[in-house]
């Protein structure tokens, strides 16, 4: 059998060193094979590669949109920090005026009271002095007139005492 495939001259396909009967037979099987597999495994496994891309485009997307959101809630916490700090800066001067004003008043009602109680005193002074004087000028007479009636050794009645009396302070006076 061997001398003859040697003087066997190979034609064809056979001349590459393939069998025509299995190379048709392994495409057939190649071809159900793919078929099945296309049925039942690569359509099932391309539609699960085609929704993982889609949620990862999805996770893509919305990661995007969180740092869009962050990026914006950082200048809003910026911005309202801003303000906040403004608003503040405002009250702590506002604050000051109004210390610097109810001081400013406090100082003008002591001041005022001051003044009150000053002249109030001078005025409760003023009255002790007059009340003083009368009261000296009282004693005095009576003092004058009891010298002048131990000097004169008689007493005066009331009447001329009384004007003696006040004879001696309008002289007294001028």
């Amino acid at each position: 059998m061997i001398s003859t495939f040697a003087t066997e001259k190979a034609t064809g396909i056979s001349s590459l060193g393939l069998n025509l009967k299995a190379f048709i037979f392994q495409l057939i099987t190649f071809v159900v094979i793919m078929w099945l597999l296309n049925k039942f495994a690569l359509k099932k496994i391309f539609a699960t590669i085609e929704k993982r891309r889609a949620e990862i485009d999805e996770s893509l997307k919305a990661a995007e949109l969180s740092k869009k959101a962050l990026v914006e809630a950082d200048d809003k916490a910026t911005e309202i920090l801003q303000e906040a700090r403004a608003k503040a800066d405002v009250i702590a001067s506002d604050a000051q005026k109004d210390a610097a004003e109810t001081i400013k008043e406090a100082e003008i009602k002591a001041s005022q009271k001051a003044e009150r109680l000053l002249a109030e005193s001078r005025e409760q002074i003023t009255q002790d002095m007059t009340k003083a004087r009368t009261q000296l000028k009282t004693e005095t007479a009576e003092l004058v007139a009891r010298a002048a009636g131990t000097i004169l050794n008689e007493k005066l009645d009331s009447t001329k005492d009384t004007a003696l009396i006040t004879r001696s302070l309008n002289e007294a006076a001028n």
